[in-house]
């Protein structure tokens, strides 16, 4: 029964997936709403129809997570956009994303938003630390846009031109001395949270750009297997790497990260 109750709440309530097929079934199941604020039926029904549609086209690109995906739902009326204060725990007694919502707004406006998929990103990889954040933030700021596209919000030429002008913007940023590492970490220092974010996203662009050049396959379809293999082992970035690098049979990400690390700073976004 609980199998056939699925099925039908997702046919009812999954914008913009094409079928109720058995992975959108075996997404839908291994979600949780926790709702730490009162809602009527019919907030609760929107706001499942929105973390549903952003759960299952997250999850269908970049695999089905090994776990729970539990959204912790707390209502705000601040009139400051249909989000706000969206963040991820790791910890496995608390993972999950974390939303503020304001249901004064429309579910138009939550499904155009980048934050969710953002968040739901970030539990693609594991907890990396703060002396990461530029990576871990940057492979959520790519992939929110992924899973956009693939909830039909942008084509794909539009996705990429957002991509390529949020390169362009914060481009003179990293004109400066210094590696490429150096210099992002400094972006926050200074409170340039965009060049800090797009800065990172840029280095998942150039491993897609690669894998689909030299490899035949693409970013997603890297993590999707990850999630299968190594998702619950490794601990750090540089097993995060590893695994990678080991599902292509190439290094192609210890090979980019190298000249991230270690390469100046202008000349790395003189790719762009």
């Amino acid at each position: 029964m609980k199998v056939l109750a699925s099925l039908a709440f997702l046919w009812v309530l999954t914008v913009n997936v094409r079928a109720a097929d058995s992975d959108s079934i075996r997404i839908v199941k291994d979600v949780e709403m926790i709702w730490q604020s009162e809602f009527n039926e019919e907030e609760k029904t929107r706001i499942r129809k929105i973390m549903y549609t952003f759960a299952v086209q997250g999850q269908r690109l970049l695999g089905k997570y090994p776990y729970k995906l539990r959204f912790y739902i707390r209502r705000y009326d601040a009139d400051w956009g249909p989000l706000l204060g969206c963040y991820v725990k790791f910890g496995e007694a608390v993972r999950g994303v974390y939303l503020g919502v304001d249901m004064g707004y429309p579910t138009a406006d939550f499904l155009s938003s980048w934050k969710v998929p953002h968040e739901v990103s970030h539990l693609a990889l594991p907890a990396l630390g703060t002396q990461n954040s530029w990576f871990y933030e940057g492979f959520a700021t790519y992939m929110s846009r992924q899973i956009m596209k693939a909830n039909g919000h942008y084509t794909a030429d539009q996705c990429d031109s957002i991509y390529r002008q949020k390169f362009a913007e914060v481009k003179p940023d990293f004109d400066q001395d210094g590696t490429f590492l150096s210099v992002i970490l400094g972006q926050t220092a200074n409170y340039n949270y965009s060049a800090f974010y797009w800065g990172g996203a840029s280095f998942f662009y150039r491993a897609d750009e690669i894998l689909n050049s030299k490899h035949n396959t693409n970013l997603c379809a890297v993590v999707k297997t990850y999630q299968k293999s190594q998702r619950l082992d490794d601990k750090n970035l540089l097993m995060v790497i590893k695994s990678w690098d080991a599902i292509v049979g190439a290094d192609v990400f210890s090979s980019l990260m190298r000249e991230y690390r270690n390469v100046e700073a202008r000349t790395v976004m003189s790719r762009f």
